[in-house]
């Protein structure tokens, strides 16, 4: 249990997606650190597993299991390291960008797609007259 005076040890802290502003860290206490450029750096790992969680929460992405998050975690970390990038939505942008959610999500729904529309086309017959 945490203690109840607390002063805030970031070794402690977690991220909540932030509108736009980038203040989205918190102390396990549960008040708001706000904005940490220290906190991007030293705990970048859960930042960015934060919001690929949250993006999957909200069924934006869709991680099916810990290895694969583990991997994209990894991989988007090792990214936004070298960019210098530690905000929000460089983070979800590599997020979106990884083999795994892109093939694989673009795939899908085109599959899905050729699959009505060929449906569409059998159901309507080929002259177009539904019989």
């Amino acid at each position: 249990m945490h203690d109840l005076k607390c002063k805030h040890d970031t070794g402690e802290a977690y991220w909540r997606l932030a509108p736009c502003n980038e203040d989205g860290w918190y102390c396990v206490c549960g008040e708001k650190l706000g904005f940490r450029p220290d906190l991007d750096r030293s705990h970048t790992d859960e930042k960015v597993n934060a919001i690929l969680v949250q993006l999957h929460t909200a069924n934006i992405v869709y991680v099916s299991n810990g290895d694969m998050g583990e991997h994209i975690v990894g991989n988007v970390c090792r990214e936004i390291i070298d960019a210098g990038t530690y905000d929000q939505y460089s983070i979800i942008a590599s997020i979106m960008r990884e083999p795994n959610m892109m093939g694989s999500h673009a795939k899908f729904w085109k599959d899905r797609a050729l699959e009505a529309a060929h449906d569409a086309e059998v159901s309507r017959g080929k002259d177009g007259s539904g019989a």
